[in-house]
């Protein structure tokens, strides 16, 4: 895995941060509608059983919702 440096690394790691955040609360709070707002609905949600999977082609996968 590559290291990344510099001020939008750190940007883009306080946004995902906060995105968890957000998500942990709105799950915690059991408000689902919010929840699922947080999906794009053109998004391809994909989860590889191996990191050298990268790309989905129909195969068995952890899970995979577009």
């Amino acid at each position: 895995m590559r290291k990344a440096n510099g001020a939008g690394h750190h940007e883009t790691q306080h946004a995902v941060e906060q995105f968890l955040y957000r998500q942990a609360e709105l799950l915690d709070a059991k408000q689902w509608d919010g929840y699922i707002d947080l999906f794009a609905p053109e998004g391809m949600y994909w989860m590889p059983p191996e990191p050298s999977h990268t790309h989905w082609d129909g195969m068995p996968a952890i899970f995979a919702e577009d």
